[in-house]
């Protein structure tokens, strides 16, 4: 069995973000929708506390946030954080995907808390947030971590097509329902997809949604 490490998001979001890291284009910046957000995630999402007091690469005093922009329609940081961290709860309720996770805290891979930081960071600076950049160091209360490339974090985990698609679907209902403007959801979404390729492996593009341990299996041609 070949060793793993799950990054993100997604993560993610960038289901991938979360680890991810340092090719450049990773930390590009998504296009402005223009549009009004209908909500203020900072306040309408939830948040896990899991990555609470992470630093990164960015600013983000709440109290600062007031501009245009796709990052201050998000909530700015506080905004992106809360949002991680209720993306995060949502995918690991979905035992699939929690599959993939199964390493994180294990000697030498990121804890949960340094994933859902570095997918901040990198959301933050996808959405063109003033300060940030990607890939950086992050530091939680589990200590520092520099966050990674989608490749390098992904390589291991026989991440199916179906799997991504499936992340990503979920992070789009947590911000749907956390009142961000569809134009907004479907700006990060393009982002996302964006990292699809560095993300799923080859030999299971066309595999639908499957845990970590049946992605190598299939990978291997069902040995």
């Amino acid at each position: 069995m070949r060793n793993a490490l799950l990054c993100s998001s997604v993560v993610l979001l960038a289901f991938a973000a979360g680890c991810s890291s340092s090719t450049s284009g990773n930390g590009g910046t998504a296009g402005d929708s223009g549009t009004t957000p209908t909500g203020d995630t900072g306040g309408t999402v939830t948040d896990t506390g899991t990555a609470s007091g992470d630093t990164g690469g960015g600013g983000g005093d709440a109290a600062a946030c007031s501009g245009t922009g796709l990052y201050y329609r998000l909530g700015c940081e506080a905004g992106i954080t809360a949002a991680v961290g209720a993306i995060a709860t949502a995918e690991l309720a979905n035992a699939d995907i929690a599959s993939y996770f199964l390493f994180a805290g294990t000697p030498g891979h990121p804890t949960a808390a340094q994933i859902e930081a570095c997918l901040v960071q990198q959301l933050a600076t996808a959405a063109g947030g003033p300060g940030f950049t990607y890939p950086t160091s992050v530091t939680t209360s589990t200590g520092t971590f520099m966050c990674r490339t989608m490749p390098a974090a992904h390589a291991d985990l026989f991440i199916s097509g179906g799997s991504f698609d499936e992340f990503v679907t979920i992070a789009a209902g947590v911000l749907m329902s956390a009142g961000v403007a569809s134009a907004d959801i479907t700006t990060i979404g393009t982002v996302l997809e964006g990292t699809k390729t560095q993300i799923v492996n080859p030999l299971l593009t066309d595999a639908g949604l499957e845990t970590f341990e049946a992605g190598i299996t299939e990978a291997d041609g069902g040995q």
